[in-house]
């Protein structure tokens, strides 16, 4: 007799040779039966040898471990691996292999390393649910038994009986309502294993990207404010053009190498619309970023004639006689000689220059003469429409014209001493590049090619000057007439480029002997391809360059990790953790065992049915604009900058054509001498995002306000906003000095001067004062009538005066020992010797109502330069053309400036004092005199507080000041540090290893 105890498992069960009762089977019905309440306590009848070790201190450790096995190691494991995929998803993660010095080198065999260790991890994390699951299966067996007490078919007890049944089969038995939700469960985690084995490895391998390096200046190519066209002194004189076609010749050059070579020019950009500024000191093998410039090209090209009709020149053999053609739809005209319309080359009865070759066939604008600033340029194409037809005996090349628009020239053709009449026909292409300058993220990718970033919304770099652009890209291409690769056997018509361009590729002139112009849109392509390929010359660093931020980036090999897989497998290993963990709580059941079974069947009817049976088994404007204004104290209307401006700054342009608030009126005055073009009309202005008022005029910042003309007062910007009450006094305070220049309107700030202001009033209603001497060395008082009346003037750029000679013949106002040059072709300046030696020192001061201002070294030296002799620097003293004294903005950065403007009857007065750190301190010098109505009209309300500005204006538009840090220029060590534009406009790049394809 044997007592039942509890039992640890049922492999600790040992078989006794017993007897064991034969099954009555007394019919083959398809159903079993178990005749046991529950299957828990179903009478065993095998002997049990061993006792129980549930109770012991070995059994229960056993039990602790099994139960940690169970439900933590996967949960542990899987949490570990997962974090550090999301690690390298959202952070660089570098890999370091042993004993491996390049592991790029080794990348494939490095992946398919990470890759093994990945499946590996995953196997044994799933190791515990595979456990589990395989329990659930077993225990499946006696959960059937429990459905029914009257009998299971036997087609369930069979799908959930069988160790190695397929998912179809429980799939289908969970269908079928044939399973309990512990079996459900499992066979559903069990696809779940199946996708975690599956994604989990894969979402984390090796890869190679881009880190950036720390912020660094970057040398480029840039097109200055004189790169083209050069000012010359004084300003807002007539200006000087001045050409420089050095580089003319290479930039052809280059379109022959790109366009008919098919050489992929390094630093240039991958998108043909985009003129990039070439970097100076990197490799085309290196791999960086930076913030610059770009000129942005959409071309428009067009067969086009002049209107009206060409007049051939009445004397042929007149030399100087020229054909003037106007091209009113482009805006622009020039003038030819007849020869441009002749045929001088024997075998060749056609021609194709480029306007603008040479000086006289330049085009320039209709109105005022000088280079077309939107940056046109054209061709002209002729071919004799008089001439016999080709022969063999005299055998020529000529262009198919068929469809183009032509006019016809009557010429004379000159044979000897005999002269033939001779008709050409002409058409001019005309390219218009609608070009733009635009600030852009560029990258190097370590090809040698660059590629512009679309994000928009950047600090303007300034290195590239919009109208200078434009006029570059006009004579950019001069020289692809004569220089753009070598000659070809067809006369007349160009280099080899030109050729390819206009009309494909040709090779035998005597199989083509009629050459036809290709499509307008190849013939645009082939000019957007000529002009980058010159602009990649020009913009290479020989005519200008400048410094913008930029990054410096090194290959790392890191781990990479998709995110989307790591959070499907994560979603995967929580459903599979939380059926784990719900398992646990399941009660107990005995696993499907022989001892179990044969326990649980041993009254059944099943041993009879065996017999028969086999198995089968993710600023300014509407909007506004941040315009820069050129400060204008003797005028009262505005005058914005606009990117036809040539002489103007790149920055704070004012574009008319992205205003809704604009009104134009034609009939508004005009400006200077009336050469000036621009939009006449008015606008919405804003000061500072504070003070806004409408239908101002359009212009530079005019602060003066007249007394007498109430029509021009009226016009006074500032005159408005005080009559609005918007203006906290009528006054405005204008410090140039110094590093940070301001001006203040309704107030004066006492941070921007010190000492008392020295108020002395307007003469005759104007921007002009008396002034008690102009003083040389040592104090001394120039030889002249007192009082001087004096304009003031900050858009004159020095000081002016009409006997230039007393300053610089008189030893005792130039100082002793100063050495002079004097210019013989120019007398209205001179300079003192500024070798290095020693710093120059020259005196010269303006005495106001009784107080001295003398002026600055740095404003009144100007520094060397092109425009001065060798070893010399020029005055900011020079000779005016009339009899006028102008204090002029040489003057201006050594003092600080208030205007009381007139109201009511408060006349104008002009303010004077010493700006902070100036040169002279005002407790020893007071003013002469004080106004008699000071009390009333000079005594102003001191603010508050400091407005905040309530208008918002774009990033894009915004001024772009230096940093007040300072960073290494790359590749130029000995190079001093230098403050940037936009450095926040070049973050490091938030890498990881979640980013595919990245620097890979």
């Amino acid at each position: 007799m044997y007592t039942t105890q509890p039992i640890d498992s049922k492999e600790d069960i040992e078989l006794k040779d017993v007897g064991m009762p034969h099954p009555d089977c007394s019919d083959h019905s398809h159903t079993t039966r178990s005749y046991v309440p529950d299957h828990k306590s179903s009478a065993i009848h095998f002997a049990h040898e061993h006792a129980s070790r549930e109770s012991t201190t070995r059994g229960r450790i056993n039990r602790i471990i099994r139960n940690i096995w169970l439900t933590g190691f996967m949960p542990v494991v899987a949490f570990a691996y997962i974090s550090f995929c999301y690690s390298a998803a959202t952070r660089v993660v570098p890999v370091r292999i042993w004993m491996v010095d390049e592991p790029t080198s080794h990348l494939s065999a490095i992946k398919a390393g990470i890759t093994t260790i990945n499946i590996i991890i995953i196997t044994l994390s799933l190791l515990p649910l595979k456990s589990l699951l395989d329990e659930l299966k077993g225990e499946e067996f006696f959960r059937m038994l429990r459905i029914s007490k009257s009998g299971v078919p036997m087609k369930a007890i069979n799908n959930v009986s069988t160790p190695s049944h397929t998912y179809v089969r429980g799939l289908l038995s969970i269908i079928q309502t044939h399973a309990s939700k512990y079996y459900a469960g499992a066979v559903l985690t069990g696809l779940m294993a199946t996708l975690i084995s599956s994604l989990a490895p894969a979402a984390l391998s090796v890869g190679v990207i881009s880190v950036d390096k720390e912020l660094t200046a970057f040398r480029v190519g840039a097109v200055a404010s004189d790169s083209v066209i050069k000012q010359v002194e004084p300003l807002f004189a007539i200006q000087r053009v001045t050409y420089d076609n050095s580089e003319a010749t290479e930039a052809a050059s280059m379109g022959w190498v790109q366009q008919v070579l098919g050489i992929n020019l390094t630093f240039q950009a991958t998108s043909l619309k985009y003129g990039v500024p070439v970097p100076l000191d990197l490799q085309a093998f290196d791999r960086a970023r930076y913030v610059t410039d770009v000129a942005v090209m959409n071309p428009v090209c067009t067969w086009t004639v002049p209107s009206p009709p060409v007049v051939p020149v009445a004397n042929a053999s007149d030399s100087s006689a020229v054909v003037n053609l106007t091209l009113p739809d482009f805006g622009v005209s020039t003038q030819l000689y007849p020869r441009n319309f002749g045929f001088p080359l024997l075998g060749s009865k056609m021609s194709l220059t480029v306007l603008g070759e040479d000086i006289t066939s330049a085009l320039v604008n209709i109105s005022t003469g000088d280079p077309p600033i939107t940056g046109v340029m054209g061709w002209l194409m002729t071919r004799c429409k008089s001439c016999q037809p080709s022969t063999e005996e005299k055998f020529y090349n000529t262009i198919n014209m068929t469809g183009l628009p032509t006019q016809e020239y009557q010429g004379v053709r000159i044979v000897g001493n005999v002269s033939e009449p001779e008709t050409a026909e002409f058409s001019i292409l005309m390219c218009d590049p609608r070009l733009s300058v635009e600030t852009r993220e560029v990258r190097l990718d370590g090809s040698g090619r660059i590629t512009v970033m679309e994000n928009g919304g950047l600090t303007r770099q300034g290195n590239l000057h919009l109208a200078q652009t434009r006029l570059l890209l006009g004579k950019g291409l001069a020289k692809f007439g004569s220089d753009s690769g070598p000659n070809t056997m067809f006369s007349g018509v160009g280099q080899e480029t030109q050729i390819k361009m206009f009309f494909g590729p040709i090779e035998n002139s005597t199989l083509t002997p009629v050459l036809t112009p290709r499509p307008i849109s190849e013939l645009t392509h082939g000019y957007m391809v000529a002009q980058q390929a010159a602009m990649r010359s020009y913009l290479s660093g020989r005519m200008s360059s400048s410094v913008v931020p930029g990054r410096m980036q090194e290959m790392k090999l890191v781990f990479t990790s998709s995110l989307p897989q790591v959070v499907v497998s994560t979603v995967l290993f929580v459903f599979a953790a939380i059926f784990i963990n719900a398992c646990y709580l399941r009660s107990d059941t005995e696993q499907f065992t022989l001892f179990s079974v044969a326990a649980a069947l041993s009254n059944s009817n099943l041993g009879r049915m065996c017999e028969d049976v086999k198995y089968v088994d993710r600023g300014r404007g509407t909007p506004p604009q941040n315009t820069s204004f050129a400060i204008n104290i003797g005028s009262s209307v505005q005058f914005a900058l606009t990117p036809d401006c040539l002489f103007c700054p790149t920055e704070g342009m004012y574009d008319t054509s992205s205003s809704s608030s604009l009104v134009k009126d034609p009939g508004l005055g005009v400006f200077g001498d009336s050469t000036f073009g621009g939009t006449r009309g008015y606008e919405a202005i804003t000061l500072g995002g504070l003070l806004q008022d409408n239908q101002s005029l359009m212009g530079h910042l005019g602060l003066f306000v007249p007394q007498s003309n109430e029509t021009r007062r009226k016009q006074s910007v500032i005159y408005r906003l005080n009559e609005r009450d918007q203006l906290l006094n009528p006054v405005w305070g204008l410090r140039l000095g110094g590093e940070n220049p301001q001006l203040t309107i309704g107030a004066l700030d006492p941070n921007d001067y010190e000492g008392e202001i020295n108020w002395v009033p307007l003469v005759n209603d104007s921007s002009r004062i008396q002034i008690d001497a102009l003083k040389g060395y040592n104090g001394n008082a120039f030889p002249l009538p007192s009082p001087i009346t004096a304009w003031i003037d900050t858009l004159s750029k020095n000081i002016y005066m009409p006997d230039l000679s007393m300053y610089y013949m008189n030893d005792s106002l130039i100082g002793p020992n100063q050495f002079i040059n004097l210019y013989p072709s120019d007398s209205t300046r001179f300079a003192v010797r500024c070798n290095g030696t020693e710093p120059p020192s020259v005196e010269f001061s303006i005495e106001i109502n009784g107080v001295d201002y003398p002026m600055n070294q740095t404003d009144l030296i100007r520094p060397t330069g092109p425009m001065a002799a060798p070893g010399y620097c020029n005055l900011g003293v020079m000779k005016s053309s009339a009899a006028d004294y102008t204090l002029g903005v040489t003057f201006l950065r050594s003092v600080y400036l208030a205007y009381r403007f007139p109201t009511g009857s408060c006349p104008g007065y002009y303010g004077f004092a010493v700006p902070k750190g100036g040169p002279t301190p005002t407790s020893k010098q007071k003013p002469r005199t004080t106004p008699t109505d000071a009390a009333t009209c000079l005594s102003f309300v001191t603010p508050s507080s400091t407005p905040t500005p309530t208008i918002a204006v774009s990033k894009e538009l915004q001024p772009s000041g230096s940093s007040e840090e300072t960073y290494p220029v790359h590749g130029r060590t000995e190079d001093q540090w230098v403050a940037l534009r936009g450095v926040k406009d070049l973050p490091p790049l938030k890498v990881s290893g979640g980013i595919y394809g990245f620097g890979g």
